[in-house]
Order: structure tokens, then C-alpha cells, then sequence
């Protein structure tokens, strides 16, 4: 009985210890040429919790059809994303504006991606709100500019997120400053997280660029069959590291039962 309490120890302690927040794990860039291509993710691995498109839209509801589903794309206030220059101010685009002629093939996925808050010579936190704290999420970021500044010619965003607390895990999105904008492919970048909490902050900083800008992003959950599954191994790993330290502790083998 004695043992059987240190590995209830160890697994309450794996399983309760406080969390600063949710580390985000970003995979690569992914180039996209149509809405689809763009949207159409894993259907039978996640659901859409919400889209958000940033900048200055005419409608408070942008509804892309892909031909295989709908996305509602929230504008403007009261949308469940928050955007907060570090440091400086966020300021919008109109529609449209970041596209300069780029054609994804879809009127209402151009209008979506195609303008952009942005920070000048700062950077952007990005906060997600009404999450389920335990639940795995991804979120899809787009930063679609596709203008020519003249001497640039290059655009990217670098995207961190550590519950908002400290920035240390990052990837980089190449994006697009270019003469000829066709010639340079846009790209999104999908960060994975478990809520710790109901909130998540996401910093996105601009690489190749002075100004920081982001688009649109896509807020999905992964299936509850999947969340189990993503769940168990930490929990049963963390775990059995605790018990295997608490035996160390007390210099004593590890024994079973």
C-alpha cells in the first residue's frame, strides 16, 4: 500500500502540476495556390472552431465555399481573436489590398486573405480566445501580402507562442513582397497547441520586412477520439518517470505492485 501511494503521487503530480501555458509546435510553411488547397485540411481529424480575416472588410461575415465546404470568415470588432502591437499600434488595410492582382480562384478567399492588420517596426501577439482548457488545437495563419514596395523583396512572418508567457518555439513563414507577386507563392503556417486554459497567445514578428502583419487564421479542433489518444502518452510517460524517481529518491529498486 505503501508503494501504491508514491505511484499515485507521482501520477498526480504528472497530471496536475501547473502550467505557465500551452506550448505552440508549428510545422513547415505550406505553399497554396487555390482556396482548397488552402482550407481543405484533415476533415475527418478536426472541426472548424472559427476563422477570423483581419484589415477593414464591408461585411462582418466573409463565407468561403471551396466546393467541398463552408468557412465563415469573421471581420472587423467582437470577432474572438484579440491583435496587440509589441510595441506600437495595429493598424488595418482595406480589402483587397494585399493581393495586388493575385487570383486564388475564389472572390470571397481572395477578400478574405487578401487585406491585413499590421504593426510598424513592432511585432503582433495574437490572443485565441473561448478555448477548452485539455482540448488539441490548431490554428492555420495566413499573412498574404503581395504587393511591390520597391526595394524589398521579401516578406515572411516568424510565429512563437508559449501560453503567452515566454516565446521560444518558432517557425518562419516566407511570404511575399515582389514585382512579380505569381512568381513568389503564398504561404500558411499551422501551429498545434493543448489548451492550458481558455486562452492562447500566438507572437507573430516580421522577418525580411519592418512591419509585422497578419491576414486571416483558421481555429480547429482536433476530434475528442484524437485528443484521448494525443493525451495518453504524456500523461502515462510523465508518469512513469515520476514513480521511477521516486524509488530513486528513496534508493531503493523499482518495484511493481
Amino acid at each position: 500500500m505503501k508503494r501504491l501511494g508514491g505511484i499515485m503521487l507521482a501520477l498526480s503530480a504528472a497530471a496536475f502540476s501547473p502550467s505557465a501555458g500551452a506550448q505552440v509546435l508549428f510545422g513547415s510553411a505550406t505553399t497554396f495556390t487555390t482556396a482548397s488547397q488552402a482550407l481543405d485540411l484533415l476533415p475527418a481529424e478536426s472541426a472548424v472552431v472559427y476563422a477570423v480575416s483581419f484589415g477593414t472588410h464591408a461585411a462582418s461575415n466573409i463565407a468561403v465555399n471551396t466546393g467541398s465546404n463552408i468557412y465563415n470568415f469573421q471581420t472587423g470588432a467582437g470577432t474572438p481573436v484579440t491583435l496587440s502591437g509589441v510595441p506600437g499600434a495595429v493598424q488595418t488595410v482595406g480589402e483587397n489590398v494585399g493581393l495586388a492582382g493575385a487570383d486564388f480562384g475564389n472572390t470571397n478567399f481572395n477578400t478574405a486573405v487578401g487585406s491585413f492588420n499590421w504593426v510598424g517596426g513592432g511585432m503582433i501577439d495574437i490572443l485565441l480566445t473561448g478555448l477548452t482548457d485539455g482540448q488539441n488545437y490548431s490554428v492555420q495563419l495566413f499573412a498574404v501580402d503581395d504587393r511591390n514596395l520597391g526595394g524589398a523583396t521579401s516578406r515572411g512572418n516568424q510565429y512563437s507562442g508559449d501560453g503567452g508567457v515566454t516565446f521560444s518555439t518558432t517557425a518562419n513563414q516566407g511570404n511575399t513582397i515582389n514585382p512579380g507577386a505569381v512568381t513568389t507563392p503564398n504561404q500558411y503556417i499551422i501551429g498545434t497547441f493543448r489548451a492550458s486554459g481558455t486562452t492562447q497567445t500566438i507572437r507573430a514578428s516580421a522577418v525580411g520586412s519592418a512591419d509585422t502583419i497578419i491576414s486571416a487564421l483558421v481555429l480547429r479542433a482536433v476530434a475528442p477520439e484524437l485528443n484521448a489518444k494525443a493525451g495518453l502518452l504524456p500523461l502515462t510517460l510523465f508518469g512513469f518517470i515520476g514513480v521511477l524517481l521516486w524509488d530513486r529518491r528513496r534508493h531503493k529498486p523499482f518495484e511493481c505492485c
